[in-house]
Formats: structure tokens, C-alpha cells, sequence
């Protein structure tokens, strides 16, 4: 994920998508980001055993059945994603927040 510069910078660059699909597997919504930058070797030991924050707000219609997270390593390629029911983290009548679990420690992605 990260990518030594040779000059004490570790540069990434990941591609984060949210999307919305109905019953049948229709995309009904969808947002994309790009998320790139550099970190210094003294910043690099509390970047890699830190969380790493992105928010992004999604429109989704009342037929939206399953959210997608999506995440993909530009320099490398590698991708990982997840799927839930949208009933899962929301209702009509309530917003709620979608806390994704910690990596295992099997699926965690290697820097």
C-alpha cells in the first residue's frame, strides 16, 4: 500500500467506493473517491498502527437493498470489499452510522 519514495517519503494512493444496489443487483447509487498522499518515515510507525479515517455520504433510494464498500490499492491493485443488507444499518424513521469491524488479522492488508 504504501510506496517508498527513496527520499523518507512513503507515498499511497487508494480508490474508495460506496454503492447501492436493489433487489435484482441494479447499482442505484454510487459514490467514488480517490484518496492519495505522503507520509514521512518519522510519521510512518503511527500511520501504520493508527486507524485510518475516510467519510463519505451516499444518497440512497427506499428500494436500496445492499450496501458495497469497496477498496482498491491503485499502485498494486489489490482490492477488498464488503456487502451488507442496507436493513442492517438503516430504517425509515432512523440515521445510522456503519461501524465496519477491525480487519482479522488474516485479512489485514500487509504496507
Amino acid at each position: 500500500m504504501l510506496l517508498d519514495m527513496g527520499n523518507g517519503k512513503h507515498e499511497y494512493r487508494v480508490e474508495v467506493a460506496v454503492l447501492a444496489f436493489d433487489e435484482v443487483g441494479k447499482r442505484v447509487a454510487g459514490q467514488e473517491l480517490t484518496i492519495a498522499g505522503k507520509v514521512s518515515d518519522a510519521e510512518l510507525q503511527k500511520f501504520q498502527s493508527s486507524d485510518y479515517h475516510v467519510h463519505q455520504t451516499i444518497q440512497m433510494p427506499e428500494h436500496a437493498a445492499m450496501l458495497r464498500l469497496a477498496l482498491r490499492d491503485v499502485r498494486t491493485g489489490h482490492v477488498g470489499s464488503l456487502q451488507i443488507p442496507v436493513s442492517a444499518i438503516s430504517s425509515p424513521y432512523e440515521r445510522k452510522r456503519l461501524d465496519v469491524p477491525p480487519p482479522t488479522p488474516q485479512l489485514k492488508l500487509r504496507h
